[in-house]
């Protein structure tokens, strides 16, 4: 089960779902902020995991070279953070990608998937998360 910061989950029409009506929606405020989603879980014993999400990035910041608000895709195990990838409003897009992510250090731990969104003081930045999995091999 997902947790998250207040308002993250939601079927808020202003933002599409990759599939159904519910996703993450991190950030998009337009004021100082950070937003977090996460979940534990237990990743089998295998020699090969990955994460897998969809992503839809859309941002009102005007800048083509300077990351201003982030997407950072991390996880926690133990008291050790790795952060696997980070987005922001320079990945803006028009629709959902999918993003696969290796996380093959993690086979046989029990780990926190956590994404934090944080976005600066003006000219917000929204990360859209969807159909989240992780898979081993």
């Amino acid at each position: 089960m997902w947790s998250a910061s207040s308002g993250v989950i939601t079927n808020d029409s202003g933002a599409p779902a990759a599939s159904g009506s519910w996703k993450a929606w991190l950030t998009g405020y337009g004021t100082t902020r950070t937003d977090t989603l996460t979940q534990q879980v237990s990743v089998p014993s295998a020699a090969n995991a990955t994460l897998s999400f969809k992503l839809y990035v859309s941002s009102a910041e005007t800048t083509t070279s300077r990351a201003y608000d982030t997407l950072k895709v991390q996880v926690v195990s133990g008291s050790s953070t790795t952060t696997l990838a980070t987005y922001s409003n320079l990945d803006e897009g028009t629709g959902y990608v999918t993003r696969t992510l290796d996380a093959s250090a993690f086979t046989g731990k029990s780990v926190t998937v956590r994404f934090v969104g944080t976005e600066d003081s003006s000219l917000g930045t929204s990360f859209v998360v969807d159909d989240t999995s992780l898979a081993t091999s």
